[in-house]
C-alpha cells in the first residue's frame, strides 16, 4: 500500500513528530511505502480560491513545496495526518495543505484509507474535539475509510510521548492500516 504520511508541526522530534515515526515504523514493517511530507517544515501557501484549478486546468497555479506532495497524494492509498493541537486545531501549515486539496478535489473522491493522529497537552477532551470533528467530515466528504484516530492527550514534551504508549499504538496502527480493507467486507465505492 501506498500511504502518503503528512504531518503538521513546525518542530522537528516534538511530541507529533514521535508518533508520527511510530506510525511509520509499523507501516514499513508491515511491507508498505510511505512518503512522509513535513508540512510545518515546508513552504505551502493557503489557497486564494482564484478558481485557476478548475478554469484553466487542474492543478493549481501556485508554485511552491505542494507541487512534490500532489503526486503522492493523487497516488496514494492512504493518507495519514499527524499534528500537535494549537489553540484546538491542527496546525495552520497542516490545514494549508489540507486547504490546497481543492485544486485535486476531482481525483480525491476515490476509495483511500486514512488515519489521524493527533497530540494535545491538554487532557480535556474536547481539546482535540474540533480538529478530529474536522478530520470525520473530510473523510467522510471524500468517501475514505477511517482506519482510526489516536489521541495522545495530556503530552507536551518529546520525552513525554516517548515513556508514553502512544508511540505503540502509533506502530501498531501502522502495521494493521492495510488489513482495515481487507476484514471489514466493505468495497467503499
Amino acid at each position: 500500500m501506498k500511504i502518503l504520511l503528512i504531518t503538521g508541526s513546525p518542530r522537528e522530534g516534538g511530541a507529533s513528530s514521535i508518533l508520527a515515526g511510530a506510525f511509520e515504523k509499523g507501516a514499513l514493517a508491515a511491507g508498505h511505502e510511505v512518503f512522509r511530507f513535513d508540512a510545518g517544515l515546508k513552504k505551502v501557501a493557503p489557497c486564494s480560491v482564484c478558481e485557476y484549478c478548475h478554469t484553466e486546468g487542474d492543478r493549481c497555479i501556485i508554485r511552491d513545496d505542494m507541487d512534490g506532495l500532489v503526486p503522492h497524494l493523487l497516488d496514494s492509498e492512504a493518507v495519514v495526518f499527524a499534528s500537535p493541537i494549537y489553540y484546538y486545531d491542527v496546525t495552520a501549515q497542516l490545514r494549508c495543505v489540507i486547504g490546497r486539496f481543492y485544486a485535486c478535489r476531482k481525483d480525491m473522491h476515490r476509495a483511500r484509507t486514512s488515519a489521524f493522529l493527533v497530540v494535545s497537552g491538554d487532557r480535556e477532551e474536547e481539546s482535540a474535539a474540533g480538529s478530529i470533528a474536522n478530520y470525520h467530515a473530510l473523510v467522510h466528504r471524500l468517501r475514505w475509510h477511517d482506519a482510526g484516530v489516536i489521541a495522545a492527550r495530556g503530552i507536551v514534551t518529546a520525552d513525554e510521548m516517548r515513556k508514553s504508549g502512544f508511540p505503540h499504538e502509533a506502530e501498531e496502527l501502522g502495521l494493521s492500516i492495510g488489513q482495515s480493507l481487507e476484514t471489514d467486507g466493505n468495497d467503499h465505492d
